[in-house]
């Protein structure tokens, strides 16, 4: 019998231009720490639709 563990992982990261993302990378929040836990396939065209960017925030940066 095939077991099976549900974890809810969160949308860590995107790879390539903000306009035509071609990889998700998941984060599990662990130990008060957000931890790689994985990545997408390349997406597809398809897959990947124009980002609503109202409200999106910017990527911090520490200015180091």
């Amino acid at each position: 019998m095939k077991r099976h563990r549900e974890l809810d992982v969160i949308c860590a990261a995107v790879i390539g231009p903000i306009t035509r993302p071609t990889v998700v990378v998941a984060g599990l929040p662990l130990d008060g720490e957000l931890k790689v836990v994985g990545r997408t396939v390349p997406l597809s065209a398809v897959a990947v639709k124009p980002p609503d960017l109202r409200g999106a925030q910017r990527p911090h940066h520490s200015g180091n």
